[in-house]
């Protein structure tokens, strides 16, 4: 076993055998998260991995990864947290004990509140050598814990006036800058980064075919209340999960200037884009110093028409810093 947090997780190699299961609760495991896939399993006959730590007095969590690979979907690790929060010895596993296992304990680790950077120093440390075994399993664990920062903020998310758009006069103003800039209803529209929804609801309400795309199911959450209808799906802005030229205008609203590779994601976002299709930005360079400026953005397209968005109605209140709409 390598140990990370000792006492409460470690990372190893796959089990030698079921008896093996038996020696690790007497070591004082308490808790097993198996990344296997089921043909793995069968490979090394640890079918019965679950029955063996269930006799052996440990709490069992089958979440299969293809080898070198990522998870299809966010894996449910709470409940594993809440055993590592009690004290509980959690060992997570997958065949080698390198890829995929460091990559579930980095995802714990930035559950209990580490960043993706200082998760995998811990397990290298632990493991003394390199983690994870991909660029790819790199990624997915930056992508992991973004979701989770705007998962633990989709409660309040929508109090800020340009957010919920609750304000009948704050929703008109956002309507007036993005439906004259649209193709005729009912053209498709995709909000990336759509947060709660309410970009999104209202093009559906002015009868476009809306879609939105978040990182955050919690966020998506929110969305799927306020608009029932609308196909919201789970994803990363960046590499959007759409076919090319499905769309006649790709939205993106306070999302190119969080990314790790701007450029990239443009050309991701153009190939959604049907022949004289439309990219709109809604972007902004902050008092605070984070986003970007009209220049940089506009330097990223390659060109771009640049409207400043400088009404108070459209952000709630006041607003002394540069945001702006590039369409392109």
């Amino acid at each position: 076993m390598y140990t990370i947090r000792p006492g409460v997780l470690s990372t190893m190699g796959h089990p030698h055998s079921l008896e093996h299961i038996v020696d690790l609760a007497a070591a004082g495991v308490e808790v097993i998260v198996c990344a296997l896939t089921e043909t793995e399993l069968a490979e090394l006959d640890l079918t019965d991995e679950p029955d063996a730590a269930s006799d052996a007095g440990i709490a069992f969590h089958w979440l299969p990864i293809p080898d070198f690979g990522v998870p299809a979907a966010a894996p449910d690790l709470d409940p594993v947290l809440g055993h590592m929060r009690a004290g509980r010895h959690v060992v997570v596993h997958c065949w080698g004990g390198i890829g995929r296992s460091s990559l579930l304990a980095g995802a714990l680790l930035v559950l209990d509140g580490a960043s993706p950077e200082a998760a995998w120093q811990a397990i290298s440390e632990a493991r003394e050598r390199n983690v994870p075994e991909t660029d790819e399993q790199r990624a997915w664990l930056t992508t992991f814990a973004q979701a989770r920062f705007w998962d633990a903020r989709a409660a309040t998310f929508d109090e800020d006036a340009d957010h919920g758009l609750h304000d009948p006069a704050v929703r008109r103003a956002w309507a007036d800058v993005l439906l004259p800039r649209l193709p005729p209803a009912p053209a498709a529209v995709v909000d990336l980064g759509c947060g709660t929804g309410s970009l999104t609801a209202l093009l559906a309400e002015a009868g476009y075919h809306a879609s939105g795309l978040d990182l955050s199911e919690r966020m998506l959450a929110v969305a799927r209340t306020k608009a029932p209808g609308i196909d919201f799906r789970q994803g990363d802005a960046s590499n959007p999960p759409y076919p090319p030229g499905s769309f006649d205008v790709v939205l993106a609203r306070h999302v190119l200037w969080a990314l790790p590779d701007p450029a990239a994601a443009l050309d991701r976002w153009r190939a959604l884009l049907k022949p004289n299709g439309r990219l709109i930005l809604i972007e902004g360079r902050w008092s605070t110093g984070a986003g970007l400026t009209a220049a940089e953005c506009v330097a990223l397209l390659g060109e771009g028409d640049v409207h400043p968005l400088t009404d108070p109605t459209l952000w709630g209140r006041e607003i002394t810093d540069e945001r702006y709409l590039v369409q392109s």
